[in-house]
């Protein structure tokens, strides 16, 4: 797992699309994409249910959210 798979876990967790998430992080929406993908492969779960209305954490995406939000808060800390 790397630090962009989290802040982009984190990023669509916040805005609730891809299309949002992606302008905020300065990103295409395929990289995006493809770094969620990658994230959800590595840890065997689904993270969101995708649909047209937007993107919704599932129980694990929820969970992991909580998470991820300390770790990357402790890594910025860390930055600074």
């Amino acid at each position: 797992m790397k630090l962009h798979h989290i802040r982009a876990f984190l990023a669509v967790h916040e805005h609730g699309s891809l299309r949002a998430a992606a302008a905020a992080l300065d990103m295409t929406q395929p990289a995006l994409t493809k770094s969620l993908k990658q994230l959800e492969k590595e840890l065997g779960v689904t993270l969101f249910e995708r649909s047209i209305r937007g993107m919704q954490a599932t129980s694990f995406g929820r969970s992991f959210a909580v998470r991820a939000r300390m770790a990357d808060a402790e890594l910025r800390r860390g930055v600074e």
